[in-house]
């Protein structure tokens, strides 16, 4: 459990005293707190017995301990959601899956599981691959699950409206030499139908007025190649196109769909919890606590949310993620909670050319009257036919997800009218 979230340790000998250091996860970003600050030791003349003589001449050097770190992450749950990684990976015969779980307005992790672990006291070379935390160590070309954040965008700055009505050709667009198609082809739709039905068409026409300096500016904001600033090291920035970059309209026009650029897993969990955390960017975490030798419990420094939208825009993208549930990926609503997010389905690049592999996704929150969690769920490098879209695998789990959160008790189930009430005021 929880590999390789808590990561491992390497034993090293400094002068005949063996010390044990933290190489990666938790055991490495408090490294420094964990160790012991000073070994026991006891010095002076022996008896005829080689007992240390107890006079003046005598010194002794207390041992200091090192801190203690407690996790936000209860083990019983993460062992659920891992144990439903490891039946979806079976299934689905893909490359790794990544799951998690934060509380979406204090950035507290209750769950961040991987198909992929080891045994810390016995790494094997079989498991080289996984001993890397790839929700914060590797980034990829989010794909669809970018669109709702660049909504969020036009949206903040006023330059769409949700009822607007754009054409979409049919799902067949030319723009200079490339041509853009959508695998639901629509004539037209309001800019609403363009991140619930996913229409890459759709997004390019609505963004192509964002500025360069405009679109770099506004994904950093949104955390994008930014550090997150969990306390977990080796942490990635991904990639976000240069202002000079963004120059070009078709690159400009392949960001809004989610390629062109590089985000991580935690970055993108940090971007959507501003949707049903009232439009603040938090910092995500995985320490409750620290506790000293003495006992005494410290809480290691939070940073302050930062607004990043407007209450307005909040709730008209929290509105939009749940009508993506409750229209097209229907299999992510989940009775007496209100769900909402977006699927991802991204070809991976191998060798400056696009593979017959896919990254699937799924993005968005869970709520009832007093909690609100966001979820992720990305399989890595699906190829199976039919079973590499986000929809046919994601999301499953996200379901899957939401329905342990209840039987758990950490989401209670609403009353129907509650429900609706609360979906219709989004």
């Amino acid at each position: 459990d929880l590999e390789p979230l808590i990561g491992y340790t390497r034993k090293t000998e400094h002068h005949n005293i063996t010390r044990v250091d933290g190489v990666k996860g938790v055991e490495k970003y408090y490294n420094d707190i964990l160790s012991a600050k000073q070994d026991g030791r006891l010095t002076g003349k022996r008896d005829i017995g080689f007992n240390i003589i107890a006079n003046k001449a005598a010194a002794i050097q207390t041992r200091q301990d090192g801190f203690d770190v407690t996790l936000s992450i209860p083990l019983s749950l993460q062992r659920k959601i891992e144990l439903e990684l490891d039946e979806a990976k079976k299934r689905y015969k893909v490359r790794e899956i990544i799951a998690g779980i934060m509380d979406s307005k204090t950035g507290k992790f209750l769950a961040l599981a991987t198909s992929n672990r080891f045994d810390p006291k016995h790494i094997q070379q079989k498991d080289y691959p996984h001993l890397n935390l790839n929700a914060i160590e590797y980034s990829y070309e989010p794909g669809s699950t970018i669109k709702p954040i660049i909504y969020a965008i036009l949206l903040q700055k006023g330059m769409v409206n949700p009822s607007d009505v754009i054409e979409l050709d049919n799902g067949y667009y030319k723009l200079k030499s490339y041509t853009i198609r959508d695998t639901h082809p629509l004539k037209s739709g309001s800019v609403e139908d363009i991140i619930v039905r996913s229409s890459n068409i759709g997004m390019v026409k609505i963004s192509k007025d964002l500025k360069p300096n405009e679109y770099y500016t506004a994904l950093h904001a949104f955390g994008f190649g930014e550090l997150s600033g969990i306390d977990l090291p080796y942490e990635k920035t991904g990639l976000v196109p240069s202002p000079k970059t963004f120059q070009n309209e078709v690159y400009r026009a392949s960001v809004s769909y989610g390629y062109g650029m590089r985000a991580t897993f935690m970055q993108l969990m940090r971007s959507y919890a501003i949707f049903s955390n009232g439009g603040y960017l938090i910092t995500p975490r995985i320490s409750e606590y620290v506790t000293a030798p003495s006992g005494e419990k410290y809480v290691p420094k939070r940073f302050e949310p930062i607004a990043i939208l407007s209450p307005q825009t909040t709730a008209q993208v929290h509105h939009t993620l749940i009508q993506v549930v409750k229209r097209v990926i229907k299999i992510a609503q989940v009775d007496g909670v209100i769900t909402g997010g977006k699927t991802g389905t991204a070809r991976i690049a191998l060798n400056g050319r696009y593979d017959s592999k896919y990254n699937g996704s799924f993005f968005g929150f869970a709520q009832d009257d007093n909690n609100a969690y966001t979820i992720g769920v990305v399989a890595f490098e699906s190829d199976i036919k039919d079973d590499y879209y986000g929809s046919r695998t994601a999301a499953p789990i996200f379901r899957r997800i939401v329905e342990i959160l209840l039987d758990d008790g950490y989401l209670k189930p609403m009353q129907p009218q509650a429900e609706a009430q609360q979906a219709e005021q989004e």
